[in-house]
């Protein structure tokens, strides 16, 4: 314990600059110890104390008057000259007896020969007091012999603090007294003046502190959270704490031993979970420690489990099944149990990722690693997440996860046609039916019995008809649908029936004309009667592909006559029956209209001279060309190219009136078109015919 102590404040000048300081003295038979303690932070790596010790009690015996004259330009008292501990620079008057620098890389005991000016050099390196920077610069205790110092009662101290290499500068002597105030410049810092044991500076010696009483974690507690906190009451006479915490159970225990604790609490993070621990504290009081307090042991709890993993559904996940949701996560290892949130999102929240949008939610408490909910909204967007939960605690939340749930299924679809009860639909058969707007498409199904057993089934249809093929004529057959979405399948449909339309009728035969037969005006065209025949279409045209139509009749009959044609001339036609079935396929024949009377030169004779069209015409190889003369000619018939180059005389010789008949064979020409002409003494006639190969 120190025989005295000397308090720094904010009234005298031990306090200011340096902070809240302290000098401890006190010794023994050999040796002399002294404890300074300064303010935090207070001396810096070019920052020098100095602590000044002399034995007379007179205080210019302390520092001369000529060293503090206005006048005298020698006001350095000391300053540092490098980092060689064995040079220091005196001025040239200095009646101190020992002086003590305290500074990084700079310290010891050093003593002042008795001859006053001792100019550079002249102090005498005694003995070393420890490299303060090893001490944060805070606090600083030496010692040294007795013999060092000499024999005498009374110790005078002037302690100062030097900014770098400026030295300090004073402008008052000093007495026995304590100095009023700090003076000089900016570099000079007076701290204090007093002597020991008797100085007029001498305070009361400091109490050692009392016994800590310790709070928490309290004696064998478990599960205790972290970080740690520890918390102990004040104790008496204490200005600081040291806190030990050991490890049990290890060869090295001690995993924290923290001095310097102001208040009385402390926080460990760095403490294991699940472990054992004890702790105590001792408090301190300038330097003088109190008793420890007895142990306290305690276990650590376990860590706060991790952020689940979320797994299904998915994160943006669309079609979620809204009666029928699991959700699932992967297991935390030390999870004891979770907890779940689940939300629908309005347009007023819908950042995914905005802890504000669980507001109010309810926490739902989950054993395992799964849940099940069936009664969401449906076409609805949720959000959702878990945490998990220990000893420790809850955990953080996981991350957010999205999702929407499926629409509802589509509604029953409003089939229209065909009607039920409809009758002679034909074929194929064409059914319609209302929209449903919330279907994505349509199931129809169409069968022979209303069990569907044998029945045609589409799905995927789209659109709000639909044309089916192949169904069997006069034939009752019944129907239904469904409407179709992503949230599942509507009820069935009204099953409706209906009767397709009987079949059309078979091919019919041609009984007259016979294929290519030589028929005068008027002609009766004969077929039979066909297999359910209601009517028979007759269609006669020149030309074989029926599109220069000349006759066409609908006859509920077998026959149909033809009272005008041009002759002489070669005619297709054809004929079907038809029923409310449809009509049947055509039967196609020809033949050729003559006049009544032969063109062999018997018979009436024309007025004028006539060429007639050729027959058959398209033809080959082989045609007949009619014309007439109303008195004997002399007759030229001859072909021609289109182009005018004669490839065939067919007449050149005196004919009498009458009709008659060329017959031109194209077996040496090829296909195309030709120009046949008849020339007599007093006209010349053309026409065109065809030959096709």
């Amino acid at each position: 314990n120190p025989t005295a102590a000397f308090e720094g404040n904010g009234g005298t000048g031990f306090g200011g600059t340096i902070g809240e300081s302290s000098l401890y003295v006190w010794n023994d038979d050999t040796r002399y110890y002294f404890q300074m303690n300064t303010g935090s932070g207070i001396i810096g790596d070019d920052d020098v104390i100095v602590m000044y010790l002399h034995n007379g009690s007179d205080g210019r015996g302390f520092i001369d008057s000529e060293v503090n004259d206005q006048a005298d330009n020698n006001r350095r008292a000391i300053s540092r000259a490098g980092d060689n501990s064995n040079t220091i620079q005196l001025p040239d008057v200095f009646e101190a007896t020992h002086a003590v620098a305290i500074a990084n890389n700079f310290g010891g005991l050093w003593q002042i020969p008795a001859e006053g000016a001792v100019g550079n050099d002249g102090l005498v390196f005694i003995s070393e007091v420890g490299n303060p920077s090893t001490q944060d610069a805070e606090m600083f205790t030496f010692s040294f012999n007795s013999s060092d110092i000499g024999d005498v009662d009374e110790f005078g101290f002037l302690i100062t603090y030097l900014n770098g290499t400026n030295g300090f500068m004073s402008n008052e002597g000093y007495g026995r007294g304590f100095p009023v105030e700090n003076v000089g410049s900016e570099f000079l810092r007076i701290t204090s003046f007093f002597t020991y044991p008797d100085g007029e500076e001498i305070e009361n010696i400091i109490p050692e502190p009392g016994e800590v009483v310790l709070l928490s974690p309290e004696n064998e507690e478990s599960d205790v959270p972290r970080p740690v906190e520890f918390l102990w009451e004040a104790a008496t006479d204490a200005q600081s704490y040291n806190v030990e915490i050991q490890q049990l159970g290890i060869t090295v225990p001690v995993v924290a031993d923290t001095s310097g604790v102001t208040g009385t609490s402390l926080v460990m993070g760095s403490l294991e979970p699940l472990t054992e621990y004890r702790w105590r504290v001792q408090g301190v009081n300038e330097g003088v420690t109190g008793p420890w307090s007895d142990f306290r042991t305690f276990t650590t709890g376990d860590d706060l489990p991790n952020a689940p993993v979320l797994l299904t559904p998915s994160n943006a996940s669309t079609n979620v099944p809204a009666n029928l949701v699991v959700f699932e996560w992967e297991e935390v290892s030390n999870a004891t149990s979770y907890e779940f949130q689940l939300t629908s999102q309005s347009s007023a929240n819908m950042r995914q990722s905005d802890p504000s949008a669980f507001t109010n939610v309810d926490i739902v408490d989950v054993e395992g690693t799964s849940i099940i909910i069936d009664d969401l909204d449906n076409d609805t967007q949720y959000i959702w997440r878990v945490r998990a939960v220990n000893d420790a605690g809850a955990g953080n939340w996981s991350q957010t996860f999205l999702f929407r749930t499926v629409v509802a299924a589509p509604g029953v679809v409003g089939t229209v046609s065909p009607e039920n009860g409809a009758t002679n639909l034909p074929v194929p058969t064409e059914f319609t039916w209302n929209e449903v707007p919330t279907a994505d498409s349509y199931r129809i199904q169409v069968g022979t019995s209303t069990t569907f057993a044998v029945s045609f089934d589409s799905t995927g249809v789209q659109g709000t008809s639909f044309v089916l093929p192949g169904l069997d004529r006069e034939t009752t057959y019944y129907w239904r649908m469904q409407a179709i979405n992503a949230g599942g399948v509507s009820s069935w449909s009204e099953v409706k029936s209906f009767t397709t339309i009987q079949a059309p009728p078979g091919e019919v035969t041609i009984v007259s004309p016979e294929f290519n037969e030589e028929v005068a005006l008027p002609i009766s065209l004969v077929w039979n009667t066909a297999d359910n025949a209601d009517s028979y279409e007759v269609q006669v045209a020149t030309l074989p592909n029926f599109v220069n139509i000349v006759f066409e009749e609908t006859s509920s009959d077998t026959t149909a006559s033809i009272t005008e044609l041009d002759v002489p001339w070669q005619y297709h036609w054809r004929i079907r029956a038809v029923n409310s079935g449809g009509a049947g396929p055509w039967t196609t024949s020809r033949f050729n209209a003559v006049s009544e009377t032969s063109a062999d030169g018997e018979g009436e004779i024309p007025t004028e001279i006539v060429l007639h069209q050729n027959y058959p015409n398209p033809f080959n190889p082989t045609t007949t060309i009619p014309y007439g003369l109303p008195q004997d000619s002399h007759v030229t018939l001859e072909i021609f190219t289109v182009d005018g180059r004669r490839v065939a005389t067919l007449v050149n010789q005196t004919q009498s009136a009458g009709y008659h008949n060329a017959v031109f064979n194209a077996s040496g020409l090829a296909s195309g078109m030709y120009i046949y002409r008849l020339q007599t003494e007093s006209i010349q006639i053309t026409r065109h015919l065809m030959v096709i190969k």
